[in-house]
């Protein structure tokens, strides 16, 4: 199963504050993140208005988060083909909306016990919420704008993730094999070489 590159996600923007950091497609409250992450973005110059600009939009949704109808983001489908408007190649996961995101975030807000939601009410083109295991608003991330061929040419989000998971379980028994031949090979030339210093003896 791909999982994600957090280094990758700064590339372009680096946006944070003391408390949260942003590349302008995600915001995360940085309590979440690990101690090497946050010293990863210690390292970022800083912008302390376009932090609090960035902040300020989250701010809004936690504002007006009463007034909204929020429903878990669940991806069905996956994109693993996907080429947005700057030509840049990536996989996308995708819901029974139609709404898409980069498969990449998706692992990367899993991996922190984080839940997505979208407005129900809302725009499909509005950022989706970003809600911590005790069910706090921690951050927002943007979706991707999809075409119909995008959704056309996706396969299934479960089956992709069997798959993958088969593939990964092979890979190591692989290189468990690997490493075993390898041990045997070994022991072998060690015994040969033990019985011909025997007969020389």
């Amino acid at each position: 199963m791909a999982g994600y590159n957090f280094k990758n996600f700064f590339k372009d923007k680096k946006v944070h504050n003391s408390e949260y950091v942003s590349n302008a497609h995600f915001i995360i409250k940085r309590s979440l993140l690990t101690k090497k992450q946050n010293e990863f973005i210690n390292t970022f110059e800083t912008n302390e208005q376009l932090a609090r600009n960035i902040v300020g939009i989250l701010e809004d949704v936690i504002k007006n988060e009463s007034d909204m109808e929020v429903e878990q983001y669940m991806p069905t489908l996956i994109n693993t083909k996907f080429v947005d408007v700057n030509k840049i190649k990536y996989n996308i996961v995708i819901n029974n909306c139609d709404i898409a995101i980069k498969e990449e975030y998706y692992n990367f807000f899993k991996s922190l016990k984080c839940k997505l939601y979208y407005n129900a009410r809302g725009s499909k083109y509005a950022p989706l919420i970003i809600y911590d295991k005790e069910n706090n608003i921690v951050g927002l991330v943007c979706g991707v704008k999809v075409k119909p061929e995008d959704i056309n040419n996706a396969i299934d989000y479960n089956n992709y993730i069997t798959e993958q998971k088969q593939k990964s379980k092979e890979k190591k028994e692989q290189n468990k094999n690997n490493i075993l031949g390898k041990c045997v090979h070994s022991d072998g030339i060690q015994r040969k070489r033990m019985t011909f210093l025997k007969k020389e003896g």
